[in-house]
């Protein structure tokens, strides 16, 4: 009977500690659930960089209440699924504090189930750390080659074929 109940109560804090796990996102990506985590303009510098020598990067800034954002959103999502072994993709919000699940819900809905990232601290380091180009509108898009150099910088709505032949460039061997 102990042996039963040890057996028993072991499953029950392990199920426990399973729960927990993904209640705290340890485990959010095991359920297909979307991980957001806040970033800093360096922060996202070291997320770009620590791609280098491994893939081309696309970095998109996007808001859930901005239109073009949302209607390039679905071609960006196509191209990390298609090139997912050469490209990382990584989409940063800058929607407002306290829209955390408003944006996850969107990530979901468009089937994004990779790490991604919501804007934090002051606008200007984020805005010199994206592209010295950058006003500050949105959608913006960097596309940084596998060597980490900036291949390209857009700010605006794109297409699809834009993004694709850009990609290209951007994932080719010599790629400048």
């Amino acid at each position: 009977m102990t042996d039963t109940r040890s057996i028993f109560q072991k499953r029950q804090i392990s199920v426990i500690l399973l729960l927990l796990m993904t209640v705290f996102n340890g485990g959010a990506a095991e359920f297909g659930v979307p991980q957001l985590k806040t970033v800093t303009g360096n922060e996202l510098a070291q997320v770009v960089n620590g791609y280098a020598g491994k893939k081309a990067v696309l970095v998109n800034v996007w808001a859930t209440w901005c239109p073009p954002c949302v209607k390039e959103f679905p071609d960006i999502v196509k191209l990390q699924k298609s090139y997912g072994d050469r490209l990382q993709v990584v989409f940063v919000s800058v929607d407002f504090p306290g829209a955390e699940s408003s944006v996850i819900r969107f990530l979901e809905k468009q089937g994004v189930d990779w790490p991604t990232y919501m804007k934090t601290g002051k606008d200007e380091p984020f805005i010199a750390a994206v592209s010295a180009a950058w006003t500050g509108a949105i959608p913006a898009t960097r596309i940084v080659n596998v060597s980490g150099d900036t291949v390209t910088f857009l700010e605006g709505m794109s297409t699809y074929e834009e993004f694709d032949t850009l990609v290209r460039k951007a994932m080719a061997p010599t790629a400048k």
